[in-house]
């Protein structure tokens, strides 16, 4: 049965009441019962002045035989008979001698009073007989009859006083029985007011201050004690169950924490209730860390292999821009050579020119100088094609760099901001690329001027041959067409060192680029180095399985 702590102290309190109801009831009938037992000693004091004044009325009569006086007798035998009849039986019992006012009296209380009361009315009845003999005869024998009257008088008074005296000690008695039962009720609320203390102490204050205590302890972070169990049915113990399971649930959150601390990251947080905002938050924290860490992880995976793949582009580029420098150096000798040729070339055109003024003195060495002439134009075409394929080759390395530079570009977008530095390089070495082209076709535009000079020098030496007739009048021409063939020649010359100097700029851009690359690829492998140990670390978390929105992210 369930029993509330309300009903526990209204139990106690009913208990108090209930003695206090007790002695007051107790206390109550027998106040009741005094004024009862002082009205009967008043009686029987009464009584015993009635015999009295039976006796004087008697004596009066007996003396005076006055009819007045025998009707007081009577009277006063009827208030003395019917008092004596309701303290011995109960009933009506008159309070004046007019007999206009009575009260009701139980009969006696005891046997005792009962048989003394009821010797008194025999005694009574015999002092009635005594009066009636004495009223009613006149005769020699009235002294007699008065001495016995008398005798009577004298023994009624006697054990009338006998009755008073036993009600007065029954009167006595209850009052100490009064007396010892408001001790007893005392002493028992005193009793009863020890065990409630001692009741509410143990089912009440001993619990509260337990959960008191078990309550500053989790305050205090303590929650390695185990619960406290008050086995009871009432508030308390639903109060003791109440703070058991939150203390188990605070007990779970601070071991799943512990776990989290531990790298374990794979517990499910349960939440007690809508309103439960702390394991909301716990499980809230446990799914944004498995989350982090998981995205971390893929991080790294990513990260590892978009390094590993830079580290492989870095290295193809150093080896690419190695072999790109190689090929400048080459077209640095080609260059030199042409740079030679284009010398010759115009000491050539010097001495042709300075034979287009000797044939002006000797027309007839000009079919010499003619031939000397068309040989010299002939190694210039051949030294002008050599130099338009070498002009070519210049112009396929720049487009090479051209789609290198580009290719930087996208592996660097690809780095994000780790490539930052090395699509600055790769823009700079596009844009050497594209200067490079441009000045690959100025000189194949200024070789292919030269070639057509050269063509015509050619045809106008083979005109001369063909018309030999005409020489003379053409030295003029020829003099002055040998001069731009020397002026071209020069020309030649400082485009090549121009295209010289390009190239150089080129191979120490392919260098920068190579050092880059190799720098890049250095930092790509540190990357990669980081990396996995980024992957170690989140490693060592132990994680919940992935999530498909996380795996397609």
């Amino acid at each position: 049965m369930k029993r509330s702590v309300l009903s526990r102290l209204l139990l106690v309190l009913l208990i108090f009441t209930s003695l206090l109801s007790a002695a007051f009831i107790g206390t109550l009938t027998t106040t009741n019962r005094q004024k009862n037992d002082a009205v009967i000693i008043n009686m029987g004091g009464r009584q015993r002045m009635l015999s009295q004044k039976i006796t004087k009325e008697l004596m009066l009569y007996v003396l005076t035989g006055d009819q007045n006086i025998q009707k007081q007798i009577a009277a006063t035998r009827t208030i003395f008979n019917e008092s004596l009849m309701a303290m011995k039986d109960g009933g009506s019992l008159p309070l004046d001698l007019g007999r206009t006012e009575f009260t009701e009296i139980p009969g006696a209380e005891n046997d005792e009073i009962y048989n003394q009361l009821n010797k008194v009315a025999t005694i009574w009845s015999g002092f009635q007989q005594r009066m009636d003999q004495i009223i009613n005869s006149r005769d020699n024998n009235m002294a007699d009859l008065t001495s016995f009257a008398l005798e009577d008088s004298i023994n009624l008074l006697t054990n009338m006083n006998a009755a008073v005296v036993m009600m007065q000690k029954a009167g006595e008695k209850k009052i100490r029985n009064l007396i010892h039962f408001q001790l007893i009720i005392l002493g028992a609320s005193v009793l009863v007011i020890f065990l409630s203390a001692l009741y509410i102490r143990n089912t009440i204050t001993r619990p509260l201050i337990r959960l008191t205590a078990a309550s500053d302890k989790i305050a205090e972070g303590n929650l390695s004690e185990e619960a406290m169990e008050i086995k009871s049915r009432d508030e308390l113990g639903a109060l003791s169950a109440s703070f058991s399971r939150m203390r188990n649930s605070l007990e779970e959150k601070s071991r799943i924490l512990e776990s989290i601390a531990h790298k374990d990251l794979t517990e499910d947080v349960h939440v007690e209730s809508e309103k439960d905002s702390l394991g909301y938050s716990l499980k809230t924290m446990s799914d944004s860390l498995n989350s982090v860490m998981q995205l971390m992880n893929q991080i790294g995976s990513g990260v590892a292999v978009s390094s590993s793949e830079i580290a492989k582009a870095s290295e193809s580029l150093a080896q690419t821009s190695t072999e790109q420098a190689s090929s400048l150096e080459e077209i640095n000798a080609s260059l030199e050579l042409i740079n030679a040729g284009a010398g010759e070339n115009a000491k050539a055109a010097m001495d042709t020119f300075k034979l287009a003024e000797k044939m002006k003195a000797d027309a007839g060495k000009g079919g010499e100088s003619i031939e000397i002439l068309g040989n010299a134009m002939e190694e210039i075409n051949t030294s002008a094609g050599e130099i338009k394929n070498i002009v070519k080759v210049i112009d396929d390395i720049a487009f090479q760099i051209n789609l290198l530079a580009l290719n930087a570009n996208v592996e660097a977008a690809r780095a994000g901001k780790y490539g930052r530095g090395f699509a600055v390089v790769a823009d700079e070495v596009r844009t050497l690329a594209v200067n490079s082209a441009h000045a690959v076709q100025d000189t194949t535009s200024m070789v292919e001027n030269a070639i057509r000079n050269v063509s015509e020098g050619d045809a106008a030496a083979k005109a001369t041959t063909s018309a030999l007739n005409g020489i003379i009048a053409m030295i003029e021409e020829l003099a002055t067409a040998i001069e731009g063939i020397s002026h071209s020649s020069r020309e030649q010359a400082s485009s090549i060192s121009e295209i010289t100097l390009g190239l150089g700029q080129i191979d120490e851009a392919t260098q920068s680029n190579t050092a880059t690359a190799e720098e890049s690829s250095s930092a790509a492998h540190e990357l990669a180095s980081q990396a996995q140990d980024l992957r170690q670390i989140t490693a060592e978390f132990r994680l919940k399985e992935e999530s498909p929105q996380l795996m397609s992210s």
